[in-house]
């Protein structure tokens, strides 16, 4: 510390460096007149600038649909099949005890899911 208070007495705190009057006022000034003059291009919009976000917009909401179509598509197919899976192994167990053609015209008039008659068969 005391080093450097040597040294502070001896150059000094104050900065050897001044700014002259005014020179922060007239800087801009200068700098823009220093500068060309230039016209000022406006840009040709094209119409297809005008129209590629719209393109875009729709063909992002095409993508979701068929996105969202194959996965649904994909899912009732796995459904599909599981049900028929099912409906093959309760037909299986059915079969031994009543004859398909009743069985058919019952389902048909009684307005009931697979689950119900499984569970009517299953009771009996």
């Amino acid at each position: 510390m005391k080093a450097e208070d040597q040294i502070r007495e001896m150059v000094g705190t104050k900065s050897p460096y001044k700014v002259p009057e005014g020179y922060f006022e007239q800087l801009p000034d200068r700098i823009m007149d220093q500068l060309p003059e230039r016209e000022a291009i406006a840009p040709k919009v094209t119409m297809w600038q005008q129209v590629k976000p719209w393109v875009y917009m729709a063909a992002m909401f095409m993508g979701a649909f068929f996105l969202a179509r194959t996965g649904q598509g994909y899912m009732a197919g796995e459904a599909a099949n599981q049900q028929q899976q099912e409906l093959a192994i309760l037909m299986d167990q059915v079969d031994e005890v009543v004859d398909d053609t009743y069985m058919m015209s019952s389902m048909n008039t009684a307005y009931m899911d697979d689950y119900e008659v499984y569970t009517l068969m299953a009771s009996e």
